[in-house]
């Protein structure tokens, strides 16, 4: 047999190798144990809720630490909440999130997170938890991150595959019981800096900006609501501004209108300053008094 064969059929099994790896499908188990690290050991109690508890919600909440600081879902009376937010923005594992959830559980409704702005890149957790299907649609959405996500999500399967061949003892503790989602955010809030980057976004509101469009969030977000359509579940947008609520409204209105009911909150919550814990999280008090006003909102 010449080099020139054996160079052929060494590159050919490198490939087969690499392809191997690159389509394996990890457990979800596997996969949210992995990225424990992140959002304060969240995923523990994100994968409970998603794939272990039965226990049935009115009403399930999507979307940021905004979210998860702002909504206390311990606090509501008719309606049975469940606050499924998580660290950082990324409409794809929100949609992610939602179509888990859905897999085993009938919500009457779905609250979806928005702010004054959206991003238009995916969630930096996406090639830990999400499947190169849906990695790949990050090229539709033109996501710059899209070929970092796919070199991670092979590293990730790498992982995956090495654990099973070698039989690696998981020792690791994977247990969150918790009932509630809602997070008490700690922060001494300072109130110097929370004025001053109000001052700062009034300025930056002043200046003339072009008809806002984001590829990316009318991806995703439109997904959410065919998902919502299929089950026959009621689909709200819920805005959470940032401290003196300088918009009023998000950027996106009109297409959070397009795909639901967006829901604005009052600015006695939003610009009261003794509500924040720093610029765009809600403390203890601040939550409580936003979740009471939801609730009469979900009620009426």
């Amino acid at each position: 047999m010449s080099n020139r064969i054996k160079y052929f059929i060494f590159c050919g099994a490198l490939l087969v190798l690499f392809l191997a790896v690159f389509f394996a499908v990890p457990d979800n188990k596997f996969l949210f144990k992995n990225s424990l690290g992140d959002c304060s050991g969240r995923a523990q109690f994100m994968y409970n809720k998603l794939y272990n508890t039965k226990t049935k919600a009115d009403v399930v909440l999507f979307g940021s630490s905004r979210i998860m600081n702002g909504v206390n879902d311990s606090t509501f009376g008719k309606n049975k909440i469940l606050n499924l937010g998580y660290c950082r923005f990324g409409r794809d594992l929100d949609e992610f999130f939602v179509e888990e959830y859905l897999k085993s559980h009938q919500p009457s409704k779905i609250i979806i997170e928005v702010r004054g702005s959206e991003g238009d890149n995916s969630h930096p957790l996406t090639p830990f938890l999400m499947p190169v299907s849906k990695i790949a649609e990050e090229f539709y959405t033109l996501d710059v991150d899209v070929f970092s996500n796919l070199y991670n999500k092979w590293l990730c399967n790498l992982k995956y595959i090495r654990n099973k061949l070698f039989d690696k003892s998981d020792t690791l503790s994977f247990e969150n019981n918790s009932e509630y989602g809602y997070w008490e955010n700690y922060t001494e809030k300072d109130e110097k800096k929370l004025i001053d980057k109000r001052a700062e976004d009034s300025l930056e509101l002043l200046t003339e900006k072009p008809n806002v469009t984001n590829r990316n969030a009318e991806f995703y977000l439109s997904k959410i609501k065919e998902l919502c359509e299929q089950k026959k579940i009621q689909l709200l947008f819920l805005y959470i501004p940032s401290y003196g609520n300088v918009c009023k409204t998000p950027e996106l209105q009109k297409i959070y209108s397009e795909n639901g009911t967006c829901i604005l909150p009052p600015d006695s919550i939003f610009c009261n300053i003794n509500n924040f814990a720093d610029y765009n999280h809600l403390n203890k008090a601040g939550a409580k008094k936003f979740s009471l006003w939801l609730n009469k909102v979900l009620e009426e």
